[in-house]
Order: structure tokens, then C-alpha cells, then sequence
């Protein structure tokens, strides 16, 4: 078994801390977070138009039976003015005249009503439609919204889990490191995010220079802490 370096548990210990930040990120939000509420977003949008259709076909019901009512009472009135007319009851010209006028005023009320009504049922249908349409689109928009919620709950136990795994292992590997190193690394870690930089042919992992001599040949040597003369992070060989 080969000897471990004075870097290696940091290195390690920066790997544990870089995964808990990103499980910590993650379980605060995550895309399924943002598509769970975008969903819920939309069922609201969704639910709300749906109401507004469903006000406007009660507004048109009560509309289309008004008119009917009206347009069956103005055919009540076209009736009984023809019957008038036809019955051999008036007694002077300007009676069926008047008689005449009245079915015909009649006659063209009802029409007009008729005609609107229907256009109001059209209009009914039309959003009938819309209505069906919108339910399915709230339908589809709460079981996105659900699936995504059970994703990410799901989601959340497992980063959790790991989280705890995680944790368990970085008591155990800062307990390995004297308290002056470990003081240190913490340090440096609350001025960035990755402190220990690894090193592979010849150069600094976090900023790319290429070491000195000088500087490899300490570390390679395992000569304590090294640090890049560029950007100051401890050098781990890999």
C-alpha cells in the first residue's frame, strides 16, 4: 500500500464538499422544481379562463331564452293580428291596415330575434368547444403538475440520502487531517470554491499555468502545502 500524500485528504475532502454543494443547490431547486411550477402556473392561467367560458355560456343561455321568449311572444302577436285580419272582424280599411301593420311589425320582431338567437347558439357551441378543449389542457397541465411533484419529492430523498452519506464520510476525513490544515483548507474554501487544484503534465488544474520547476519538484516530493504561484490554490498531484 502506497504512502498517502499530505494532500490527498483534502483533495478528497474538497470533492465531498463541491458534491454537498451541488446535492445542497439541487434540493433548494432544480429544473423539476421550475417545470412543477410552471405546470401549476398554467393550471391556474388554465382554470381561470375555463371559469370566464364557463360565465360567458351562462351569460349566453340566458340570453338565448330571453330572445326565444320574446320571439315567441312576438309570433303570439303575428298570430293573433292575422287571425283578426283574416277572421272578417275589422269594420273600416284603416283597421286591417292597422291590423296588417301590426302582424307584419310582428312578423319581423320574431324574425330578428330568431336569427339572433341562433346566432347566440353558435356562439354557445363555439365555446362548448373551448370549454372541452380547455378542460382537457387543465387536465394534462395538473398531471404534469403531479408528476413532476412526485418526481421531485423523490428527487429530494435521494440527494437527502446522500447528503447524509456524504456527511458521514467528510467527519470521517476531516478527522484525518491535522487541525492547522483543516483550518486552513476552510479557509481558503470561503474565498473559493475549489482550493485544491490538481496537477497533470506539468500544469495547475484550476487556472492551467504551467508550474516552475521548482514548484513540481515540491510537490512531488510531497513538501507540505504547495501553492500555485498564480493563483494560490494548494497543488495535489494527481
Amino acid at each position: 500500500m502506497g504512502t498517502v500524500r499530505t494532500t490527498e485528504n483534502l483533495y478528497r475532502l474538497q470533492a465531498i464538499d463541491l458534491e454537498l454543494d451541488r446535492i445542497r443547490a439541487v434540493t433548494e431547486h432544480s429544473d423539476l422544481e421550475s417545470r412543477a411550477q410552471e405546470a401549476e402556473g398554467r393550471v391556474e392561467t388554465l382554470r381561470g379562463t375555463l371559469e370566464e367560458t364557463a360565465q360567458a355560456l351562462r351569460d349566453l343561455a340566458r340570453q338565448i331564452r330571453r330572445l326565444e321568449l320574446d320571439a315567441q311572444a312576438a309570433r303570439e302577436e303575428q298570430h293573433r293580428s292575422e287571425n283578426e285580419l283574416y277572421s272578417g272582424s275589422a269594420r273600416s280599411g284603416k283597421e286591417l291596415g292597422h291590423l296588417q301593420q301590426r302582424a307584419e311589425r310582428a312578423a319581423r320582431q320574431a324574425e330578428a330575434m330568431e336569427v339572433e338567437s341562433l346566432e347566440r347558439m353558435e356562439q354557445a357551441e363555439a365555446l362548448e368547444a373551448q370549454q372541452k378543449e380547455l378542460e382537457r389542457a387543465v387536465s394534462e397541465a395538473e398531471e404534469e403538475a403531479g408528476r413532476c411533484r412526485l418526481e421531485r419529492q423523490m428527487e429530494v430523498e435521494e440527494l437527502r440520502a446522500r447528503q447524509k452519506e456524504l456527511e458521514v464520510e467528510r467527519d470521517a476525513v476531516a478527522t484525518r487531517e491535522p487541525a492547522d490544515r483543516l483550518a486552513r483548507y476552510e479557509r481558503m474554501r470561503r474565498q473559493m470554491p475549489n482550493p485544491i487544484a490538481g496537477v497533470s503534465k506539468g500544469q495547475c488544474g484550476a487556472c492551467h499555468v504551467s508550474l516552475s520547476p521548482r514548484t513540481l519538484e515540491r510537490v512531488r516530493a510531497d513538501d507540505g502545502l504547495v501553492q500555485c504561484e498564480q493563483c494560490g490554490r494548494v497543488l495535489h498531484l494527481l
